[in-house]
């Protein structure tokens, strides 16, 4: 008979881990909107759910309807763990003692700008007077970097429409009440066919590192190292890396302060409006 010592390691040599023993205590995730809610809720509970499994903590997704309520949640620290823009993350960082845990090792974000595919605009200077949809004031990439870039190098003036998610601004150049919205690259892949296909792109910012997923510090260190350990576990699983990918992080790898530095030079302050 195999002893149960020698099976636990012929696991742990496999790659298999046995579930983690459940703590009582329900840790709420909060994600930046995105996506719409039943989206946001579809794509991040599967992959909670596979994190509490392999180490027997309850995670709890919290999806918030639009970015002024995901921020004011955050300023509160209401949220055990956070995966944010980088630019969020560096003012909860410094406000409310969030750290880096896990990030997309594979894909930069970067801001895009986009009309109808058969709008006459060719150049963002064209847009001037016109109504842009942003997916919030504060989406570092979709807003704050596409509204810098508009105000410094183009210098046009325009009416900005802020509205609660990615799709949402996707959804006004398509529908025409808006001829063009900030976005993302990695946003709009994820977007349908039938929005997608309507879209061109117009400019582009630089890029930067991906979104971190975060920890609180009350949260114990040896249950936030726990929850970063399941995500690089589950990337390097091909059963499980799907959940990976829905979200969408190509590949997960371990995030740090000086990833999101570069970030902290670029002046964005000037574009941050605070959560009422």
């Amino acid at each position: 008979m195999v002893s149960p010592l020698l099976l636990m390691t012929s696991m742990i040599l496999l790659g298999v881990s046995a579930d983690a023993p459940a703590t009582s205590t329900v840790y709420k995730v909060g994600i930046v909107p995105q996506f719409d809610v039943a989206h946001t809720e579809a794509i991040w509970r599967p992959l909670l759910a596979e994190i509490g499994k392999r180490t027997g903590l309850k995670l709890e997704v919290v999806a918030s309807e639009n970015f002024p309520s995901f921020e004011k949640d955050l300023a509160a620290a209401h949220f055990d763990f956070a995966y944010m823009n980088p630019f969020q993350f560096l003012l909860a960082r410094r406000n409310q003692s969030y750290e880096p845990l896990v990030r997309d090792g594979a894909a930069k974000v970067q801001g895009i700008l986009v009309v109808r595919k058969d709008s006459r605009v060719q150049k963002p200077e064209e847009l001037a007077g016109q109504t842009i949809a942003f997916p919030g004031a504060n989406a570092v990439a979709a807003s704050m970097l596409i509204r810098a870039g508009l105000e410094r190098d183009f210098k046009i003036a325009y009416t900005p429409n802020f509205l609660a998610n990615h799709t949402a601004a996707y959804e006004a150049v398509v529908a025409g009440s808006a001829a063009a919205a900030g976005g993302a690259r990695a946003t709009l892949a994820e977007q349908p066919e039938a929005i997608r296909n309507q879209l061109r792109v117009v400019f582009e910012t630089a890029s930067f590192a991906s979104l971190p997923f975060t920890g609180h510090v009350r949260v114990p260190a040896a249950e936030r190292e726990k929850v970063k350990q399941a995500f690089l576990a589950i990337e390097a699983d091909p059963a499980a890396q799907a959940m990976l990918r829905s979200v969408p992080i190509k590949e997960a790898v371990s995030a740090a302060m000086s990833d999101y530095r570069q970030l902290a030079h670029w002046g964005l302050e000037r574009y941050y409006v605070p959560p009422k």
